[in-house]
């Protein structure tokens, strides 16, 4: 009876599909769009079932690579124009002259990054003459989660609301990106989503149907009880002495950060929440005070008076105390001045340990690309920021940091050097004044939590206007300071990361291409089986 009921159906879907190609273009952007409440703050998971689930009944019943092309790519422009409409906020700051480009910035990133699932749903198309057969539904997914590896990578990468981030408020879910990092996660969460409609519209044997979705039912209990006993069990390490933290958010909107008449009004507000905070801590406990990107520049630090003040607060802590503060520094390159954005150790006197200067820059943000090639220089008024050379493990008393600047949190496996000694936390420092009072920040403090998970380390995340918070090695959410709010946050210990590395911390995205090929020998198993015949049986 299902069999029966699926492709009478199926059969009038696809006559749908094939007659009302402009109305099928909008129910593939509306079910996209609807996607976006399963990622981060929402995180209502459920509502992946019926998104992809319309995905994979549009792509199945095209009629042929193009169409499957045009309907995968109306349905991620849907998910990625709503998931990212927050990124034009930032034309709105108060004196920009270029709010004029609002509309291309709201929909120049969702038109490109809807090219990679495009591309992949027209491959499968190409590639399956059976496209409801077993081996073809497992094609589907497989090529499905290497777009999201693509997008994650290709041209400077942006990985952002991938599909394994709608189990951020399901905690057990969350441990398997231990295992397999958000790109494994993401690669089972789809074939989660996709299996009830591959039981109902799928045109394989209803045994073989049958078995899928049993298959996920047990995939899906599988990883939440793993993710129950890690959480339950997990040893972890000690730091190599007692370490509290104090994590400054002054709150500072975006059209006063940089105002002439202001920026010294910001530094003696920033100054002040730097202070000793009510808590009294043990004696012998290091004290990390830590400010947020671009909280000061090199210049102003420069400065006797400014440095006078912030050299009186840090001494008046009573315990060894060091300044993490996000700086925009300067190198000299022979005539030329460089600069970066950095992160910048200090002791209580000043004296500058190390820097960190952020790697990974935003295209057009912090850097013009093809600028060598092209005259962006005079329309951008930018030349752009000197990029470091990636993820370092730096000492602090003791303390072994990873320091990241602003969205390299977003990229996993690329928040630690692998080649230094394992960090005890990870720093993050940004600013998302910028997006205001929008989804933006919430989705960015998620990802700092599966960075978190992958790793095994914790994370401290400083932000000037957003979520500041300190974030466990599990994904646990210590605690914060939210988005529209400002003062310091402060934790007498620091939380312990995991006693050893993670799968995904020795491996990285290799476990991701084990679960591909894994996947992928499903695909020939069921294609030699000769699957994709329409049965009542």
């Amino acid at each position: 009876m299902v069999g029966v009921t699926a492709r009478i159906t199926s059969d009038g879907f696809g006559h749908w599909l094939a007659s009302r190609r402009w109305r099928a273009a909008a129910f593939a952007f509306l079910a996209g769009a609807l996607m976006v409440f399963a990622m981060p703050p929402f995180g209502f998971w459920p509502i992946l079932l019926p998104s992809y689930g319309s995905l994979y009944l549009l792509v199945i019943f095209s009629p042929g690579p193009m169409r499957a092309f045009a309907l995968t790519w109306a349905f991620a422009f849907g998910f990625f124009l709503v998931g990212l409409s927050w990124i034009a906020n930032a034309l709105l700051v108060e004196g920009n002259s270029f709010r004029w480009v609002w509309p291309f910035a709201i929909a120049g990133l969702p038109v490109l990054l809807a090219l990679f699932p495009a591309a992949l749903a027209a491959i499968f198309r190409k590639l399956s003459s059976s496209p409801g057969a077993t081996s073809s539904f497992f094609l589907f997914v497989t090529l499905l989660g290497i777009a999201e590896w693509l997008r994650g990578h290709m041209f400077t990468g942006f990985p952002w609301n991938l599909p394994a981030y709608a189990w951020i408020h399901t905690q057990p879910m969350v441990q398997f990106a231990s295992v397999a990092g958000s790109y494994g996660l993401s690669l089972v969460t789809i074939f989660l989503a996709m299996a009830p409609a591959f039981l109902l519209w799928g045109s394989a044997h209803r045994r073989e149907r049958i078995a899928v979705a049993l298959s996920a039912i047990v995939l899906f209990t599988g990883l939440l009880t793993y993710g129950v006993v890690r959480i339950g069990t997990m040893e972890r390490t000690p730091t190599p002495k007692p370490v509290s933290v104090q994590l400054v958010q002054p709150g500072i909107p975006q059209a006063e950060k940089w105002d002439s008449g202001r920026v010294w009004n910001n530094f003696v507000k920033t100054t002040a929440l730097s202070g000793p905070p009510p808590e009294v801590f043990e004696r012998g406990t290091v004290h990390l005070v830590v400010w947020p990107e671009t909280a000061v520049t090199q210049r102003l630090l420069g400065d006797q008076q400014a440095a006078r003040l912030l050299m009186d607060a840090l001494s008046a802590h009573g315990t060894k105390t060091y300044l993490l503060a996000g700086i925009l520094r300067t190198t000299s390159g022979g005539d030329e001045v460089r600069y970066h954005n950095s992160l910048q150790a200090y002791d209580s006197s000043l004296s500058p340990l190390w820097a960190y200067d952020k790697s990974h820059l935003v295209p057009f943000g912090e850097y013009i690309p093809f600028q060598k090639f092209f005259p962006f220089g005079p329309f951008a008024r930018f030349s752009g920021f000197v990029p470091g050379s990636g993820p370092e493990s730096l000492t602090v008393d003791g303390l072994i940091v990873s320091p990241i600047v602003c969205y390299e949190v977003i990229f996993p496996g690329r928040v630690v050097s692998r080649k230094g000694p394992r960090p005890h936390v990870i720093v993050n420092v940004t600013n998302d004044a910028w997006y205001g009072d929008t989804i933006g920040p919430r989705q960015h403090f998620a990802m700092a939590v599966f960075r978190a998970v992958e790793e095994g380390i914790p994370v401290m995340r400083v932000a000037n206007t957003g979520i500041s918070g300190i974030i466990g090695p599990l994904g646990e959410v210590v605690t914060f300071k939210a988005l529209d709010s400002y003062g310091s946050v402060v934790l007498d210990s620091l939380p312990e990361r995991t006693a050893r590395p993670t799968n995904y911390a020795r491996m990285g995205d290799g476990i991701f291409g084990v679960t591909v090929l894994a996947t992928m020998t499903l695909v020939f198993v069921f294609r030699r089986k000769g699957s994709g015949a329409v049965s009542e049986k």
